[in-house]
């Protein structure tokens, strides 16, 4: 185990890595403040010795040597690994804020859209970090990975084009969706997991109205009939879609108007169609908005 400005690095070859870190803070003062901010939120590197694995899980960054190999050689790069951990040290360090956005968005007090840009500007800080880190690195003389060089990229995108690109351009699947609705995906898959469980994603969705009558766009009764007459799939992003799809219907339908929230009609329309263009296990269910729909006409009506 070795310690670098306050905080702990230990696992297979962590000596190296703590060596480019000591050289990192010597020659970049914004490497070393980052080190620093990092141990005061008692921050430690594990990097292990086999595995996919760069994240960071809570206050603690895991990485694995074979998720950071050089392309032309296929051996690890230390260049490589040093500056994704210098990446995820400050999603360690924002730990706290992302969990608030968990809590929010569990509690109903932001849509999942907003919780999604959230995490993607959370996400965008830790690029401006290790942009800030790596001007310094380059400056010194000292050179720059592929993977650094393109976080110059994603820093030159701003905040909002960052939200918008793909989160993965590789991907073949959900990855490839714009990093704000890969955020808002993966809580679906993640924290909701069941579709019994989406009280708080529907009910910050909308609210209908015709004519004097309104009422939230989680009405549990209603809800409870769907999923016990409809949907027993519990796959909550496909229900989603379908209930976005039932909304924007009566949003055409004459004298009903849907005022959206967490995000505007346009939003809510480009989070369905994503879901069902990228992710292989969302389709569009027109029996079960259809469905939606009329038990949305019928409940307004009583």
């Amino acid at each position: 185990m070795k310690i670098v400005e306050g905080v702990e690095i230990s696992g297979y070859g962590h000596e190296e890595l703590a060596q480019d870190l000591e050289m990192y803070c010597n020659i970049s003062s914004m490497a070393r403040d980052h080190l620093r901010a990092a141990s005061q939120v008692k921050a430690k590197i594990e990097i292990q010795r086999a595995g996919n694995i760069c994240h960071a899980d809570k206050n603690v960054v895991k990485v694995s040597r074979d998720a950071c190999l050089d392309q032309a050689t296929g051996l690890t790069s230390m260049i490589y690994l040093t500056e994704s951990v210098l990446f995820e040290l400050q999603n360690a360090i924002n730990f706290t804020r992302y969990q608030q956005f968990r809590k929010d968005a569990m509690g109903g007090s932001i849509s999942i859209l907003q919780y999604g840009l959230g995490f993607s500007n959370l996400e965008f800080e830790s690029t401006v970090k290790t942009v800030q880190i790596l001007t310094q690195v380059r400056g010194a003389g000292q050179p720059i990975s592929p993977w650094g060089e393109k976080q110059f990229s994603g820093y030159a995108k701003g905040p909002n084009n960052f939200a918008n690109q793909p989160h993965d351009p590789k991907s073949a699947g959900e990855q490839r969706l714009p990093s704000k609705l890969f955020y808002a995906y993966s809580y679906l898959q993640d924290s909701v997991k069941l579709v019994k469980n989406m009280k708080p994603v529907l009910g910050k969705l909308a609210t209908i109205k015709k004519g004097q009558k309104s009422m939230n766009s989680l009405k549990w009764s209603l809800f409870r009939s769907n999923f016990g007459r409809y949907y027993e799939n519990n796959n909550p992003a496909q229900f989603l879609v379908t209930y976005i799809d039932a909304l924007l219907w009566l949003d055409n339908e004459v004298g009903w108007s849907v005022i959206w929230e967490g995000g505007t009609m346009a939003d809510w329309k480009l989070c369905a169609l994503e879901f069902v263009n990228t992710v292989p296990t969302v389709h569009r269910d027109q029996s079960v908005t259809k469905a939606i729909k009329k038990d949305f006409e019928t409940e307004i009506t009583k």
